[in-house]
């Protein structure tokens, strides 16, 4: 693939080998019929995966690798030795050695010139959760998983930040935000800013628009009756109607605003997400004929 390599070499990228991911995990399946008699059935099974990975070896003489950014600039995506791949960077508050926040002449909060790795964009932990319950000719079956484990960064609620959409930028509209730290000099410095001026300034501090990209979402849903073929004086083996959901809704999610599965088409860009659609619900009618 394509690969950031040092401007001295006279070029910006070069045909390189990813390198060496290292992948330690284990995944784990139960089932049964916990409720099995002459009219009803409850078959259930649960699988639970877990892959930890490393990244242990890039090209020659790199200690990471650019794989994507954000439209907004200030979110990445990289590979870097030493931490599980495809981590999403973004930039911290700039704060000075005994860790006081460093403002600017005006008081505006500022980015850390170095990144931060929030977290890997790829969920270490997924599984899911797989009922049908059967009465007579009826049958409803559900699907629940989850995902664990990653970070997103939103351009969505950065946007939303700046352009006071966020309703975290309702807090001091008409008193202003008094913020306190040190200024470049290391003196101490206390200024009241607008809820603009503050908002704005955050918006380009991209971890205050990273969050945890957990989830536990219920998947599908169906109802199904089975007509049996004496209805249809054996005809045929048999007719079911089902009734179907899917991507229905969110039991718990971590990130506002947004669809915690939502990024870029780029494959590498997992983790980042901007100006996102929400999933599709799709609903159905299923006919199955047996002959």
């Amino acid at each position: 693939m394509q690969g950031s390599v040092s401007l001295t070499s006279g070029f910006n990228t070069a045909i390189v080998n990813i390198g060496k991911i290292e992948n330690k995990g284990i995944e784990l399946q139960v089932g049964g019929s916990p409720i099995k008699s002459k009219d009803f059935t409850w078959a259930t099974s649960f699988n639970f995966a877990r892959n930890n990975n490393k990244v242990i070896r890039l090209a020659e003489g790199q200690n990471f690798m650019d794989m994507a950014e954000s439209r907004t600039t200030v979110g990445f995506i990289q590979n870097r030795l030493g931490l599980p791949a495809y981590q999403v960077m973004v930039s911290d508050f700039k704060r000075d050695a005994k860790g006081n926040l460093e403002l600017n002449a005006s008081g505006f909060p500022q980015p850390a010139s170095e990144l931060t790795a929030a977290g890997t964009s790829i969920h270490p932990t997924t599984g899911g959760w797989n009922n049908q319950f059967m009465f007579k000719n009826f049958a409803l079956e559900f699907l629940i998983d989850y995902k664990y484990g990653a970070v997103i960064y939103s351009g969505t609620n950065a946007a939303a930040y700046s352009y006071g959409l966020h309703k975290e930028t309702l807090n001091g509209r008409e008193t202003g935000i008094s913020v306190t730290g040190v200024d470049a000099n290391g003196a101490a410095l206390t200024k009241t800013i607008t809820a603009q001026q503050y908002y704005g300034a955050l918006s380009n501090i991209s971890i205050v628009q990273t969050y945890k990209a957990d989830f536990i979402k219920m998947r599908s849903l169906s109802l199904s009756y089975n007509i049996p073929a004496t209805v249809f004086k054996n005809k045929i083996q048999g007719l079911t109607l089902s009734l179907v959901g899917r991507n229905l809704f969110y039991i718990k999610r971590d990130t506002p605003n947004i669809d915690p599965e939502a990024n870029y088409s780029n494959n590498f860009s997992t983790g980042l997400e901007y100006a996102s659609l929400p999933s599709t619900k799709s609903y159905g009618l299923n006919v199955n004929v047996r002959f």
